[in-house]
């Protein structure tokens, strides 16, 4: 593949870090990839590690590094201590690109950004010093040690290299150009170079405003020559800077005077990398050398003419110049004494602060420890609650299972036994029946069989009286002999009469007979009637009766599901109300445990306004009395704002605790520590004060918004809150911070109403669950009524959170036991409607059976009143019977009346008979009259018998069919009954299972709602402790944020207090050569009342020597004319040439004293 012709290019192959900052011994950072342009990553992953490697090499100082000393850049930890040197070491090669879109002009090896948090620098030298001959020795061998280590780790690096090589195999190594730049740090703040493994001489070659420390010239001309600029160090962008390239200008804005005013623009940035700004200097250079050379030789000679005319008559205002200039410095130093005073004491309440942070925060940490403890013992108990609740839902799950499927057990016996009582009552009326019909039956056949004995038995015992009758006859007719002709003619006519009359009583008797039987089987017809008629009746009874039974249960079912109604509605209010009341009860937790936390803060910030109150109450006692002059009390007193606005002006302004014009009044009374604030030293903020300034849109400034009534308070008011601005939320406050105030540093400060504070710095703070309230006083309170109200005004607070709570805490406690009452009276409604589910469904098949029963006694009744009427049959043959035995009877009646003659007459003849023949024959003729009438009744007997045999054996037929279908039905019924009976048996078989199954769960479920209940108090046990233990934790995080908060004021005002003494040097440097002195270790030694004295005297010399400066009108401008005139003309002891006289006039003119207005150096000139 053909090369492009292309210029080689710097890349860095590798770094090796030896006990650099986190890395103990030798590491390897790389090799890198030839487009490595970058260093990013999350927090925490070494980024700044490399970047800092890379910026020491480069020759950053320690202080741009983030530290105060190179030493303590050498790695330190547990297992390494007091190592002696630290190094990194970074390879360089050349390179040429082999790919096609490989950058031609790239200018540097590598830029590096940082995606960690932005780091402030300050130009400070690092030391340097030399170190000893030992010192030297071990540093050499560690050296030689770590060379070998080198050595060692190198073939390590080989294959790590192939492959990042192969992975950018696209580039070809310039041979002979690689080569190594390293950079030491020993533990007496020393710093050595080595190029390629050989110490250079270590030289400052970076010039006033460079900050970079580098080799000697070979090293500075080698690494300028890759394209590593040291001057501006453009080869290495940080974070931040890559902003401030975009929002450059475009081109530097001339100063007015053909010049640059120093700010550099987008297009000699470019130039300074592309390197046509080399040429720039050269062309300004020489334009600035004609205009110098015309200046200073037009300045010359109006000065040679002027400048001896004027010696004589300004050697009086030098020295008064002089001494102003003397007592200034001895001002400025004075000033300088004091602040230094005052850092050491800020330093020392810093370092107290830090004391106390310290024990507050390990105490904080015990007791979040301890709450995080508590918090997994509280997780723990919520778990076996939560655990022990899921477990009683289970089982009273399983328990509402069973007891469903043990009243499905109780409703079905509940219809078994009512089927099998129905069944019971139809088979015990069928077996009446039967038994009815097989008595009768019975009785038939009994009848029947005893007729068929007396039958012939009267039968026999007619033919035996016939005999007795034919002897009995026989004896009459032998004492008729002997009264023969007596009564001759009355037996031939009582014979003739009888003949006469036989047929007729042969006649009756056979009407007589028929008569019997037709009556006998009409008797029997009827009783069979009248035996329908009472079971139609008895079924019309029954039928009432269940109807009557089965409207009672309907009524009982409906009052039933009525009270199930109500009791369901009641369950389902109970059950709502239990919701309610859990809801309430979470909710009186949450406002319970938030007023805890209240009051826990309420404590810290009463503790600390009564502390803060008795400070204010010492002085403005002691103002009241007059003992002290021109305090006007605390700042927060001084005005008032609106409440909506006390948490933003509580976080925006901790100077509202400031002391207005206060004196030492309170070490004498030792009241406590206070910050007093000195007016008159402000009135360079009255211009800013006084300018009127529109807000952006959405905001409000704080001052604007306070309502002073002592008109020297604005002043200090505006000190405290300047133009920080007050939002409603966070979205705004971010948008005006971020936004307009970056382009307006007036805005960059914005405060949220809940206490949301964005610094200057665009960091945030504050907000949370603590939150600062009551540093000033609030709506329409009386500015000036003190702090002491402030006070009184937090321990009211804290007394009505107390009470609150405890309100609070006794609504929960009643929330609880009405939850326990609701549960209780929930449980006795749920069994009450469980007993009501069950008897209503027994109460419908009781009414289901009595309707059923109603409906088969109904379609009974049909049968039974078709009973009851006489069938086509029987009424037929009734009435034939009744037709027959109405015949019978009046042909009876004929058959009398026709013979009543004939009876009569033989009754007369026979009465004539028996008149004669005496006793005996008397005797005789009764015994035959006897014995033909039982002949006569045997003979009726004997036909009636066999009438009604005949008679009963029809009837006996059909009673024996309708056995045979009563006892199918009856059979039919019993097999039912079994059947009910086996599957009652199982039923109550299966419903024990289901009830020994309940009893357990119910068994169970008690064991369970106990464990509950115990789950239950064990969690709120526990809540009460974490609730105590978070007390504490607040009161702990108040504390250490007062103290985070007098950390943060004490270190600002240490960082003013530095800002203030540089200041001051510089001022100093300006009226005296002679460097600041610094403080004796007397002053160092002072502590308490001591050094608050001492730093009084400081500022009151300070005070003084200002009013004597006042009284002071001198001319500086006297002693740079003064000394430019020696130089000028000729003065005793000396000779000047016209170049010499140029020489110093040129040296005047750029040395002339700073502290002078530009118009009196031009005329001293």
């Amino acid at each position: 593949m053909a090369h492009q012709e292309q210029r080689p290019r710097l890349m860095i192959r590798q770094m090796v870090l030896e006990n650099f900052k986190s890395y103990a011994g030798t590491q390897y950072v790389g090799p890198f990839h030839k487009n490595f342009s970058a260093v990013v990553g999350p927090n925490g992953s070494g980024k700044s590690n490399v970047i800092d490697a890379m910026l020491f090499v480069f020759g950053r100082r320690a202080k741009q590094l983030r530290f105060n000393k190179v030493s303590e850049l050498i790695h330190n930890s547990t297992n390494h201590r007091a190592l002696e040197r630290a190094c990194v070491t970074v390879h360089f090669q050349e390179i040429l690109d082999r790919s096609e879109r490989a950058s031609s002009s790239s200018s540097s090896s590598s830029s590096s950004s940082s995606s960690s948090s932005s780091s402030s620098s300050s130009n400070s030298s690092s030391g340097g010093g030399s170190s000893s001959d030992c010192k030297q020795q071990r540093q050499q061998q560690q050296q030689q040690q770590q060379q070998q280590q080198q050595q060692r780790q190198r073939q390590r690096q080989q294959q790590r290299q192939q492959r990042l090589q192969q992975d950018g195999s696209d580039f070809e190594v310039v041979p002979g150009s690689e080569f190594t730049v390293a950079r030491t740090a020993t533990r007496s703040n020393g710093s050595d170079y080595y190029v390629n493994g050989k110490k250079t001489a270590v030289k400052d070659v970076g010039g006033a405003g460079c900050g970079c420390v580098c080799g000697d010239p070979y090293v500075t001309s080698l690494l300028k020559s890759k394209g590593i600029d040291l001057d501006n160090n453009r080869f290495l962008i940080l974070q931040g800077e890559v902003e401030q390239i975009s929002l450059m200008r475009p081109k530097a804005e001339s100063d007015g005077a053909g010049g640059r005013d120093g700010s550099p623009g987008l297009l000699e940035y470019l130039e300074d990398i592309i390197g046509t700004d080399r040429l720039v200097p050269q062309i300004e250079e020489e334009g600035k050398k004609l205009e110098e050379v015309t200046e200073k030789r037009a300045s010359m000679i109006g000065k040679l003419k002027s400048v001896e005319k004027e010696v004589e008559g300004l050697a009086a205002k030098k020295e008064v110049a002089e001494a102003y200039l003397a007592k200034q410095a001895e001002r400025i130093t004075s000033h300088l004494t004091g602040n230094k005073l005052r850092l050491l004491k800020t330093q020392r309440e810093l370092a107290e602060v830090d004391t106390k942070s310290s024990d507050f925060a390990a105490r904080l940490e015990h007791e979040t420890a301890k709450l995080a403890s508590y918090g997994g013992e509280l997780d723990a108990v919520d778990k076996a609650h939560a655990d022990a609740d899921a477990a009683s839902a289970a089982l009273q799950r399983d328990l509402d299972a069973a007891q469903a499927r043990f009243k499905e057990f109780e409703l079905k016996d509940a219809k078994v036994r009512t089927d099998l009582k129905h069944l019971k009552e139809k088979l015990k009326k069928a077996a009446a029946k039967k038994k009815a019909d097989g008595g009768e039956a019975e009785t038939l056949e009994s009848d029947i069989a005893r007729w068929a004995e007396e039958a012939p038995a009267a039968e026999e015992t007619a033919g035996r009286l016939a005999a007795e009758l034919a002897e009995a006859e026989g004896k009459l007719e032998g004492l008729l002999e002997g009264i023969k002709g007596e009564v001759e003619g009355h037996h031939q006519a009582l014979s003739k009469v009888r003949q006469e009359l036989a047929p007729w009583e042969a006649q009756m008797s056979e009407v007589q007979g028929r008569m019997e039987v037709a009556a006998s089987e009409r008797d029997l017809l009827n009783r069979r009637g009248e035996e329908a008629k009472a079971r139609l009746e008895a079924a019309r009874a029954q039928l009432v009766a269940a109807r009557q039974a089965a409207e009672d249960k309907g009524r009982e079912i409906a009052a039933i599901e009525a009270e199930s109604a109500a009791t369901r509605e009641k369950a389902a209010a109970a059950r709502a109300q239990l919701e309610g009341g859990a809801a309430k009860e979470a909710d009186l937790e949450g406002r319970l445990r938030a007023l805890r936390q209240r009051v826990a803060a309420a404590k810290s910030e009463s503790a600390g306004a009564r502390s803060a109150g008795a400070v204010v109450q010492v002085l403005m006692e002691a103002k009241r009395k007059g003992e002290i002059l021109g305090v006007l009390g605390r700042l927060g007193d001084l005005g008032a704002i609106d409440a909506r606005y006390n948490v933003a002006v509580s976080t925006a302004c901790p100077a509202l605790e400031y002391i207005v014009r206060c004196v030492e009044r309170l070490r004498r009374e030792r009241a406590g520590v206070a910050t007093c604030l000195i007016l008159e030293k402000q009135r360079h903020l009255v211009a800013a004060m006084e300018e009127k300034v529109a807000p952006p849109a959405g905001s409000q400034r704080l001052f604007d918004l306070v309502r002073v009534k002592h008109p020297a308070a604005r002043l200090a008011f505006w000190y405290a809150l300047r133009n920080t601005l007050v939002v409603e939320d966070m979205d705004t406050a971010s948008r005006i911070a971020y936004g307009v105030g970056r382009q307006d540093g007036r805005w960059a400060r914005v405060v949220t109403a809940d206490g949301q504070l964005i610094a200057e710095s665009g960091t945030m703070s504050g907000g949370g669950n603590r939150q600062l309230r009551g540093r000033m006083r609030i709506g329409s309170a009386a500015p000036g009524a003190g702090a002491g109200a402030d006070a009184k005004a937090l321990e009211k607070e804290l007394a009505a959170a107390e009470k609150e709570a405890a309100a609070v805490e006794g609504e929960l406690r009643a929330a609880r036991e009405a939850r326990d009452q609701g549960e209780r009276a929930l449980a006795a409604l749920d069994k009450r409607l469980a007993e009501l589910e069950l008897a209503a469904p027994k109460a419908a098949q009781v009414a289901d059976a009595k309707q059923q029963e109603a409906v088969d006694v109904e379609a009974r009744l049909a049968e039974l009143e078709a009973a009851t009427r006489v069938s086509k049959e029987d009424a037929a043959r009734l009435k034939d019977l009744a037709a027959a035995l109405s015949g019978e009877t009046t042909a009876l009646a004929k058959l009398r009346a026709s013979c009543a003659g004939l009876q009569k007459k033989a009754a007369e003849i026979q009465a004539k008979i028996d008149g004669a023949g005496g006793e005996a024959l008397r005797r005789a003729r009764e015994r035959v009259s006897k014995l033909q009438a039982t002949i006569g009744e045997c003979e009726a007997v004997a036909a009636k018998m066999r009438a009604q045999s005949k008679a009963a054996s029809k009837q006996l037929d059909k009673l024996r069919k309708d056995a045979v279908k009563q006892g199918s039905e009856v059979s039919r019924l019993e097999a039912d009954i079994a059947g009910a009976l086996e599957a009652l048996k199982q039923l109550e078989a299966d419903a024990m299972e289901v009830m020994v199954a309940v009893e357990e769960l119910q068994a169970g479920k008690g064991q369970a709602d106990s464990a509950l209940e115990g789950a239950r108090k064990a969690k709120e046990d526990k809540q009460r402790e974490v609730g105590v233990i978070r007390g504490v934790q607040v009161e702990l995080e108040a504390a250490l944020e007062k103290l985070r908060a007098a950390k943060r004021e004490a270190a600002a005002s240490a960082k003013q207090l530095e800002k203030l003494l540089r200041a001051d040097e510089a001022k100093l440097q300006e009226y005296t050569d002679a460097p600041a002195a610094e403080l004796s270790e007397a002053q160092q030694a002072l502590a308490g009342p001591a050094l608050a004295e001492a730093i009084d005297a400081a500022f009151f010399q300070v005070t003084v020597l200002e009013e004597q400066l006042r009284g002071m009108n001198p001319d500086l401008a006297a002693i740079e004319a003064y000394r430019q005139a020696q130089d000028w003309a000729h003065v005793p002891g000396g000779t000047c040439s016209p170049r010499p006289r140029a020489e110093a006039a040129l040296h005047c003119s750029t040395a002339a004293d700073r502290s002078a207005p530009v118009s009196q150096r031009v005329s001293a000139l």
